[in-house]
């Protein structure tokens, strides 16, 4: 009977640290799907067909409205711009003539 109860005990401290473990590797994931739904929720993304004056470059949206691109870009993502000039438009603006 001794034999039995020790074994059962045995057993028992097992399981338990095999409980603990799964507690924690649960706990674990909680806390990562947590981060993955607030990295989700965060997520903008433009897709499908965005129709784009071929001369100003304007954006239609839904309710067929003209934007800049920069502002509809920036209102449908999390981008925002920061404007430079290129070397080639450069020399063409203010390049010496």
């Amino acid at each position: 009977m001794a034999l039995l109860n020790s074994e059962f005990i045995a057993i028992k401290r097992e399981l338990d640290k095999k409980n603990h473990h799964l507690k924690q590797v649960q706990h674990e994931l909680e806390e990562k799907v947590v981060l993955l739904e607030e990295a989700l929720s965060k997520v903008k993304q433009l897709e499908g067909t965005i129709p784009i004056c071929m001369y100003c470059k304007q954006i239609c949206d839904e309710k067929e409205l003209w934007h800049q691109l920069e502002q509809y870009i920036s209102d449908h993502s999390e981008v925002m711009f920061s404007h430079s000039i290129c070397p080639a438009c450069f020399e063409e603006n203010f390049g010496e003539n």
